[in-house]
């Protein structure tokens, strides 16, 4: 598969990664802005976080992500309110089969109650996936997930995320539902399936060309013969009028 570079992030463009995936605010979301985290957001992020999850992360944690693309915000434009939030690091595992095995971590990914149902959270999970996938170049990226938020679990599945562990007591913080969902996204694995599926297309394209080309030439070859028996009957009609003699009444 192609891979353009990655084109500069601005407000409405959330990433260009191949000749034909790009996915942009600008009309999907169009009563909404897309940028970084600033260092004014992070005490409305931190309220924001609260309210949708009990918790939030300390000041520090925002300050680190400043200039690295891994901390995003949507903004409502008529209110100004932070509608939705991403964040993200990325932490380096050593592995048998890779010398800097980097896998990339969701930390954080809410949406506004009152902003549910726009494709915000769809729009930052495919930003951040992409950021990481084609920008940091990670070898993987995974999330927790509540084991009882089926909504959230079936969310990321849809998206290509597949659980690959359960973490007990997880959020232990909390006496109701502590235990979590390690999901996990396998971008080189994703990127072999598309590779192998334009691979195919690409087969059963010059498949279907070369049949199509096969049944020109058997026309072809058809119309021929029929041109050729026409232009033998004709010769021997004519042939035969010719040795008939010409008979006077």
């Amino acid at each position: 598969m192609t891979q353009q570079t990655i084109e500069t992030l601005d407000e409405n463009l959330i990433s260009v990664n191949t000749q034909t995936k790009t996915v942009a605010f600008e009309g999907l979301l169009k009563d909404y802005k897309f940028r970084a985290i600033k260092r004014k957001d992070i005490k409305e992020i931190q309220q924001l976080e609260i309210r949708l999850f009990g918790s939030d992360y300390p000041e520090q944690f925002f300050y680190s992500l400043f200039g690295s693309n891994l901390g995003r915000v949507v903004i409502h434009k008529k209110t100004g309110v932070i509608a939705g939030t991403i964040t993200a690091q990325i932490k380096e595992k050593y592995n048998f089969y890779f010398d800097n095995y980097q896998k990339g971590y969701i930390t954080s990914i809410g949406v506004h109650p009152d902003h549910t149902r726009k494709g915000i959270g769809y729009n930052l999970l495919k930003y951040m996936s992409d950021h990481l996938r084609f920008v940091a170049k990670v070898n993987e990226i995974y999330l927790h997930t509540r084991q009882t938020n089926t909504r959230a679990v079936s969310f990321y599945q849809r998206f290509g995320f597949v659980i690959t562990k359960l973490v007990p007591d997880y959020y232990w913080d909390r006496e109701i539902d502590p235990d979590a969902y390690v999901m996990t996204f396998f971008p080189t694995n994703d990127l072999d399936n598309e590779q192998e599926q334009e691979q195919e297309q690409e087969q059963e394209q010059e498949e279907q060309e070369q049949e199509q080309e096969q049944k020109h030439k058997e026309k072809e070859q058809e119309i021929n013969k029929l041109t050729s028996q026409m232009s033998k009957l004709v010769l021997t009609r004519t042939s035969s009028m010719d040795s008939k003699p010409f008979v006077w009444n």
